[in-house]
């Protein structure tokens, strides 16, 4: 049986598509095997938000062929989109494809084989309308899938090389939506994660308009479907409706990622951010009403152009005053083609890692003391396989991670945990039922 190896960089979205592809490469016989393992092909599903992410990819590409010197190599998705010569030029590298490419791969490739020079078919996404999302993605063992309903964005970041990437935001219409979270359910996954570029931009370009909270309503009716996760979210799109169709649906995770940014008005008028300080702190504040112990996590971006100890500050304390359960921090990224590439007093990358090291201290202080909360309660938790560690992992609503022995009788169940003591980053507990 010919195998296939697909690695995936990036966002959840990135996820979501890369079990797209996946599904096709099952549905045409192959094996679907673990990195590392010997492979017929190679897939690599690219990611270029920052100049790491650019730095990952190349690194990727030459593992690659380290482990396999006659593999296929596919190279696809945001990083060839926006420089695919940077990809091309690389010894070994077979096909070449963008965003709107990866997910018709075998338009492109028939069957497995080395090229004596690389086939790049990028088609320009300026002007794409639809989303091509043909497929339920094949995501194996685990108990959780991701579901795009969207891609692409309209907003004008001006650090953000996204728009170029992606194309303007589009969504999938709902009844595919649906169909494709019936189908998720019947295949077993119990959990399924809302994803997009802006999910809560979902439906401004179909017909009649929907949006998430309609969505969502429409999810919660899918039988046997346990939970429904969002991923990230701009705080503009923290609507009372949305709250309300979350207050009335369990189903629906009470976990919210929120892309903020910055916490200086200064800094995220530079950014071109559509949501202001108080956007954010009123959008915070309407979770909290509603839900007093939800999960919260956030992006931050350190460093931009021009941010001074003074804006940094006004960051570090604006996010230190809210519950947050982690932080994702990242040091500014100068992106060609962005306008924030070319502003003046670019930070000095030493600053720059300072002062996401100093950040990642203080989430590392918030995610103890949101954990702290739930020791000694009971929980529902939907358990994954064994961990490296040899017991196993699950995931509260609120995601928190918790930890037991393992089980096999408890993959993909959801089962009441008491929760005990913290761990490096979860609460290890004990399953109700195995309590004495």
């Amino acid at each position: 049986m010919l195998s296939v190896v697909i690695k995936t960089l990036g966002c959840k979205l990135n996820q979501a598509e890369s079990a797209m592809i996946a599904r096709d490469f099952v549905n045409r016989g192959y094996c679907v095997v673990d990195s590392g393992e010997r492979a017929d092909v190679s897939v690599i599903n690219t990611c270029t938000v920052t100049l790491r992410s650019d730095a990952k990819c190349r690194q990727e590409i030459r593992k690659s062929m380290k482990a396999n010197p006659d593999t296929t190599v596919i190279v696809t998705g945001c990083y060839p989109q926006v420089s695919v010569h940077d990809i091309a030029d690389i010894p070994g590298v077979d096909y070449v494809l963008g965003v709107q490419e990866k997910l018709d791969i075998f338009k492109y490739f028939s069957k497995p084989g080395k090229l004596k020079t690389p086939l790049i078919a990028v088609a320009s996404v300026r002007h794409t309308r639809h989303v091509i999302d043909h497929s339920i993605g094949y995501y194996g063992n685990q108990t959780r899938a991701a579901l795009k309903i969207q891609s692409g964005c309209d907003n004008r970041c001006t650090y953000c090389i996204v728009p170029a990437a992606r194309g303007p935001g589009r969504s999938v219409p709902m009844d595919t939506v649906l169909t494709h979270a019936r189908q998720l359910v019947r295949q077993g996954y119990r959990e399924i994660v809302i994803t997009g570029v802006h999910i809560g931009e979902y439906g401004k370009t179909l017909p009649g308009h929907p949006d998430l909270p309609g969505l969502l309503r429409k999810m919660t009716d899918v039988e046997e479907l346990s939970r429904i996760r969002l991923s990230s979210l701009e705080p503009q799109h923290v609507s009372d409706n949305l709250l309300n169709v979350m207050s009335d649906h369990n189903k629906i995770c009470r976990h919210f990622h929120l892309s903020i940014q910055s916490g200086s008005p200064e800094i995220l008028k530079a950014m071109g951010r559509k949501s202001s300080r108080t956007d954010i702190e009123q959008a915070i504040q309407k979770i909290l009403d509603a839900f007093p112990e939800a999960g919260m996590g956030t992006d931050i971006i350190v460093g931009f152009p021009g941010e001074t100890d003074r804006h940094f500050q006004e960051t570090r304390d604006f996010i230190g005053q809210f519950p947050f359960s982690y932080f994702h921090i990242f040091p500014f990224s100068p992106r060609p083609g962005t306008p924030a590439a070319v502003l003046l007093n670019q930070i000095a990358v030493r600053e720059r890692a300072e002062r996401v090291k100093q950040l990642r201290a203080l989430g590392r202080q918030k995610s103890i003391l949101y954990r702290e909360r739930w020791t000694g309660r009971v929980v529902d938790v939907l358990f994954e396989g064994k961990n490296r560690h040899g017991g196993m992992t699950g995931w509260t609503s609120q995601y928190v991670r918790a930890e037991v022995k393992f089980d096999p009788a408890l993959v993909n169940r959801l089962v009441p945990v008491r929760l005990g003591t913290l761990t490096e980053q979860g609460i290890r507990g004990k399953v109700i039922a195995l309590e004495s």
